[in-house]
């Protein structure tokens, strides 16, 4: 009691009345442990259907937005869009179950080759958001850059070789939200994809 550590036991004085009551005890913190095992891989569960993304096993939107509120901030970061080349083409081919084998490598390829402070999130369909920890275009479109030439290189399993293209964006001035960035990074995306595809423009 003093602890309250349900891991210890009590000790069990044998062919004593103390001795019965303490092993009654015992059982019953051992079934304490059991449904405390139980709730805590419960929550983990309910923590991973809530704010990482069932096919890809990357960030969603909601998981992405929790780790930006706790890991940034200030806005001292750029906002990366990634969109897979042609995707509708690749699920009207091979079909959806092919497009999802390629959501899953594109994303396990990325979520590699990011740094450890950046964060990586399906942002839906066969877009990706990218939060680079830095607030200089310059870096962050030469890290999308490589990004983009790992993407054109690998082998994917089932339709050899897949491009992204990449909208980059970053803070102008403290008035400007998440959304704004968001905004502008689509719009770069936007201009790479009428510009030809599997290029990064920056806004």
């Amino acid at each position: 009691m003093k602890t309250g550590n349900v891991q210890k036991k009590v000790y069990e004085e044998r062919d004593t009345e103390v001795g019965i009551v303490a092993r009654f005890f015992n059982i019953l913190l051992e079934n304490l442990r059991e449904q405390n095992s139980k709730l805590s891989t419960s929550n983990k569960n309910l923590h991973k259907k809530a704010f990482f993304d069932t096919l890809t096993k990357v960030l969603n939107r909601a998981g992405l937005f929790e780790r930006i509120n706790k890991n940034f901030l200030s806005k001292e970061y750029c906002v990366a869009i990634i969109d897979i080349d042609k995707f509708k083409s690749i699920n009207d081919t091979y079909g959806h179950d092919i497009g999802d084998s390629v959501l899953k490598e594109l994303s396990s390829l990325i979520s590699s080759k990011v740094r450890t402070d950046d964060l990586f999130a399906r942002w839906g369909g066969e877009e990706f958001v990218l939060i680079l920890d830095t607030n200089n275009l310059a870096i962050a479109q030469s890290i999308s850059e490589k990004i983009r030439k790992e993407v054109e290189s690998f082998h994917f399993t089932k339709v050899k070789n897949v491009t992204v293209s990449m909208g980059v964006s970053s803070f102008r001035n403290n008035e400007q939200e998440f959304d704004d960035v968001l905004k502008n990074a689509d719009k770069a995306l936007y201009e790479a994809k009428e510009s030809g595809r599997n290029r990064v423009h920056v806004f």
